[in-house]
């Protein structure tokens, strides 16, 4: 800055330099530091196909600053409230079968969401295979002094991640004779009388050591009434069956 003032007249001069570099340091834009924890998802274990649908699994966040914003005791400014503002990227989220080889997760596999409460937050998830899990969630934080004339801010971000692990069982079925197992339903869920019908259990994820017991829980049967054409079905008996 060039200042041509006459001498009497440089206290106009100061007073402007002054000024430029009061406005300079402002709207400055200060990184803070912020840590962040998240507890693992609750477990998650559910029959595929089964009726209703699966419940969401959830984990707690929570997120600090370690060294808070402050302003002079004269300072004309007046600090905000800091404003949190959680989140889950499905770019970001990892998925196993087995604990070793991670992947993105399948398309369509789980719902995510965070209900947040400014410093803490609960993320749900809902899924729709077993697997194991990694849910990274961000967390931003902002302060800012714009009341008062000033215009500064402060801001910092950082991400916790909450490990998940939910247990799919999926009953598949091929009628004897057939040559493949199928998930049960649409045409793959009728049988005939006498018919043998052959079941396995598909279980993810695929490193777990279970114990299988198969049980029926009743047998079914209908009285009919009949003409030379058509068979009306009546009532439904139920009876239990010993296994």
């Amino acid at each position: 800055m060039n200042c041509s003032f006459p001498r009497k007249s440089c206290w106009l001069c100061l007073a402007i330099l002054a000024l430029v570099v009061a406005t300079s340091s402002a709207n400055a834009q200060i990184e803070i530091d912020v840590e962040a924890t998240a507890t693992p998802l609750s477990p998650a274990w559910f029959v595929v196909n089964s009726m209703g649908p699966p419940q969401p699994a959830s984990a707690q966040l929570s997120a600090t600053v370690d060294d808070p914003p402050t302003l002079q005791a004269d300072s004309p400014c007046t600090l905000s409230a800091p404003e949190w503002e959680w989140g889950v990227a499905p770019v970001d989220v990892s998925y196993s079968t087995d604990n070793q080889t991670w992947t993105e997760p399948p398309n369509d596999s789980y719902s995510a969401w965070i209900v947040q409460n400014g410093a803490t937050a609960t993320l749900y998830v809902i899924y729709y295979i077993g697997g194991y899990w990694q849910f990274p969630c961000s967390i931003g934080v902002a302060y800012n002094d714009y009341m008062g004339g000033c215009q500064d801010t402060w801001f910092g971000t950082t991400q916790a991640i909450s490990d998940g692990t939910s247990v799919s069982l999926t009953i598949l079925r091929c009628p004897d004779g057939g040559t493949s197992y199928q998930t049960i339903g649409g045409t793959n869920a009728d049988a005939l009388p006498g018919q043998y019908i052959n079941l396995e259990a598909y279980v993810l994820p695929t490193n777990l050591t279970a114990t299988y017991q198969w049980t029926i829980p009743a047998k079914t049967f209908k009285n009919y009434t009949a003409n030379n054409s058509t068979a009306t079905p009546g009532q439904t008996h139920n009876e239990p069956i010993e296994t």
